[in-house]
């Protein structure tokens, strides 16, 4: 038996047009200077864990469920309609159908 170094997760760190396939495994309210944002936890093939919050993410995983398969290509910095910047992300989900 050992101890094991308990890990918090990686950092994404895209660049345009790069991609993060993996599960949609949790997320969880924080709380900022702006109020309370989710942050989501998306693991990869690997078994690393990816921790990613924005508002594009917060719109479109959002509506997904725990467990969903998905698929997120970084769009590059944008301007939002009041000047402001932010990150896009295409977000895509794995269907059987």
């Amino acid at each position: 038996m050992s101890w094991n170094e308990v890990e918090t997760g990686g950092q994404w760190a895209p660049e345009i047009g790069d991609k993060l396939e993996g599960v949609l495994k949790s997320r969880e309210m924080k709380k900022g200077q702006n109020g309370e944002y989710p942050v989501f936890t998306i693991e990869n093939a690997e078994g690393e864990a990816f921790r990613l919050w924005g508002i594009v993410l917060e719109t479109k995983l959002g509506q997904l469920e725990d467990g969903t398969k998905v698929l997120l290509t970084y769009k590059g910095e944008q301007r939002g309609k009041n000047g402001g910047k932010y990150k896009d992300f295409s977000v895509m989900s794995w269907s059987e159908e």
